[in-house]
């Protein structure tokens, strides 16, 4: 017997190797001795993370050489060497085995088409149900890939085998789906909640086109609850503006209302979308391979944000399926907060969908091909300028299937530059504007087709996790590292337990306490500019304007307040915050804040105006917080300061 090793991904960590190794010899030595005098051709497999697919492609071998009427396998022609298949010449269909997870044809090999093992599957698994192989003229099926399948079938136009496979940006341990599949597979209803900011909350599209509305609709659609179960729940939590610190302040309010509002009191899945609010607007940061350039004090804290959801989540719910879900915006350059999100999700092996790498890849690769100012089409190229929808130009307006007032399809120009940009009314010569459909309302939230597009992702993620439970593939067990990444578990635990969390209105659930000041001028007041976004809102140009909020906690220890506003890229000022410590001979604490920042983005933004100093705190239990805004900066557009939220925790001793 020969055996080949055909080339495959770059090899990863050994570790664990013995045991996968003694799955392949035990494999080859029964092939040897059942007299089976074939050549073998072996494809490990590397996951995304690492992991082989070695037991199962030895598995294979066996079952394939074992297969009723087939003689010895040998390579099929046309397939390249990165997706090798191999056929049985005896049957009339040549039925193939692949030994990895391909989902690419082999267009000079017909009977080699294969989608995962969805058409034309294996001789071997046709072995596992005792028949011999098809007929010339029929196309096996696997019992485990028909819903695969199906559920394929009704993607978005565009999706591929090669964004599906871009998407995965980590595959993780999916142990915890598998419990999520189980229970969907019982009949019985799931029950998901979904975090994050104003794209998952369907800003410029309808709540019916939102992604999370889209997801909830799939589960209840392909699998159905049974007679008489309540259907699949799937509640979207996503707050315009918020972070992921956001939500670890404010975590256990959250898992509270689920269970009181939604009757949520243990979700089975949790999605949290937060990679474009979570950069921070820190589109200066070009150098983010260091770590001294990644982990500096801005990306420290939401890093140790995200470690702190993950960990208190695992905590809690330890067989919930957790998912980051990571966004971009339509500016190439500015960056997200992916690359923090997957250094957790590394630490605690949680899955990563990145709609940032499977969709936005396209789209600047079709906008790379455009005029450079005008962003317009060049006729020189002629019929491969417009490029087929979804990622390239659209001839009119009119991308939606139905126009969608105040967000028709957006002209790329004008998306990026402002409808008055000169580039955008004068044309080069022979150009026409390209209309796109990825992005409506602006240049920051994906339109009914983005969020089409990543409902498909994450159902992908679901679907071929469902098919290889069935395939009863391997996974590994639930996972929880004993230490942290960014803070030891105790200073986690300690981050999530705040005391006091008072809100403006119309932001949180309403069981979370209304944020009133104490004493404040006439400038302040209550207000909400649009979307429901209240605050604490001056817009005077006069300083010294002057809003103050108490802080009355038991006395002796020491407490970390953090003060929520408003960061924008016009209109802001600069504001004095002041801790004044009456527990402490009102001992004052000063520093100055600026509301306004370069990048062009609106997001909610949370200031820690005092230290986590155990020994000499700026807080000690009675403690008045006062914001006085400044003089407006000379040049800006406005004044304005709001503040959304004061929160309160207990110091930490080490992070």
């Amino acid at each position: 017997m020969k055996i080949y090793r055909l080339p495959s991904q770059p090899k990863a960590s050994t570790g664990g190797a013995f045991g996968r190794r003694t799955a392949v010899v035990m494999a080859l030595t029964i092939l040897g001795t059942l007299g089976i005098g074939t050549t073998v051709y072996l494809h490990f497999h590397l996951h995304n993370d690492g992991q082989h697919d070695i037991h199962s492609a030895a598995k294979r071998v066996v079952e394939l050489a074992q297969a009723p009427g087939c003689p010895p396998v040998k390579p099929c022609p046309g397939c390249p060497p990165e997706r090798p298949a191999v056929e049985c010449p005896a049957c009339p269909t040549a039925v193939q085995a692949v030994a990895s997870t391909s989902t690419s044809s082999c267009p000079e090999c017909p009977p080699c088409k294969s989608h995962r093992g969805v058409v034309a599957s294996t001789a071997a698994a046709r072995a596992e149900e005792g028949t011999p192989c098809p007929a010339a003229d029929a196309e096996y099926v696997h019992p485990c890939a028909k819903k695969t399948a199906e559920i394929r079938a009704k993607y978005t136009k565009g999706i591929s085998p090669h964004l599906l496979r871009r998407s995965r940006a980590r595959h993780g341990n999916t142990a915890r789906l598998r419990h999520f599949l189980t229970k969907l597979e019982s009949g019985k209803g799931v029950n998901v909640a979904v975090f994050g900011g104003s794209i998952t909350k369907a800003h410029g599209v309808t709540r019916d086109e939102g992604w999370a509305f889209q997801f909830g609709e799939m589960l209840n659609t392909e699998f159905p609850t049974a007679e008489g179960k309540p259907r699949h729940n799937v509640v979207n939590m996503a707050v315009h503006g918020a972070n992921i610190c956001y939500l670890e302040k404010r975590l256990k309010i959250m898992l509270d209302f689920l269970e009181t509002k939604h009757n949520m009191p243990q979700p089975d899945a949790i999605f949290l979308e937060y990679a474009v609010n979570d950069y921070e607007g820190q589109d200066d940061r070009t150098q983010l391979f260091f770590i001294e350039d990644v982990f500096f004090d801005g990306f420290q804290e939401i890093a140790t944000c995200a470690e702190g959801i993950v960990r208190g989540l695992y905590e809690k719910f330890p067989h919930i399926f957790l998912l980051f879900a990571e966004f971009k915006t339509a500016i190439e350059k500015r960056q997200t907060a992916q690359f923090l999100h997957m250094a957790v999700a590394q630490h605690y092996d949680v899955p990563v969908i990145s709609y940032a790498d499977a969709v936005l890849l396209p789209f600047f690769h079709q906008v790379a091909k455009l005029h450079p100012e005008s962003f317009s089409v060049d006729p020189s190229l002629g019929a491969d300028a417009l490029v087929d929808l979804p990622f390239g130009c659209s001839p009119d307006y009119q991308c939606h299937p139905y126009k969608l007032e105040g967000f028709p399809c957006r002209e790329l120009c004008k998306l990026y530059k402002g409808s008055q940009a000169q580039p955008c009314l004068n044309l080069p010569p022979g150009h026409k504007p390209c209309f796109m459909q990825l992005f409506v309302a602006d240049e920051v939230h994906p339109s009914w087709l983005g969020h089409k597009f990543m409902t498909d992702l994450v159902t992908d993620l679901v679907v071929t996790e469902l098919e290889a439970q069935c395939r009863k593939e391997e996974v590994h067990g639930d996972y929880m590292p004993n230490d942290g990444l960014m803070a030891t578990p105790a200073a986690l635990h300690g981050r999530a337990n705040f005391l006091l969390v008072n809100e403006t209105q119309m932001v949180s659930p309403k069981n979370v306490p209304d944020l009133q000041p104490i004493a404040a001028s006439r400038a302040w007041k209550l207000m909400a500019e649009r979307y429901d976004k209240y605050g604490w809102m001056s817009v005077a140009d006069t300083p010294g304007e002057l809003i103050e909020f108490g802080v009355d906690l038991p006395v002796g220890k020491c407490y970390a307040i953090y003060l929520g506003v408003l960061r924008s890229y016009e209109g802001m000022g600069k504001y004095l915050v002041r801790v004044t410590d009456h527990s402490n001979n009102d001992k004052k604490t000063e520093q100055i804040l600026d509301g306004q920042w370069a990048p062009h983005i609106s997001v909610w933004s949370e200031d820690k105006v005092t230290s986590d100093d155990n020994a000499n705190p700026d807080c000690s239990g009675k403690c008045t917080v006062s914001v006085y805004t400044l003089k407006k900066v000379e040049g800006r557009t406005g004044n304005k300061v709001k503040i959304l939220t004061l929160s309160v925790r207990e110091c930490l001793r080490a992070l």
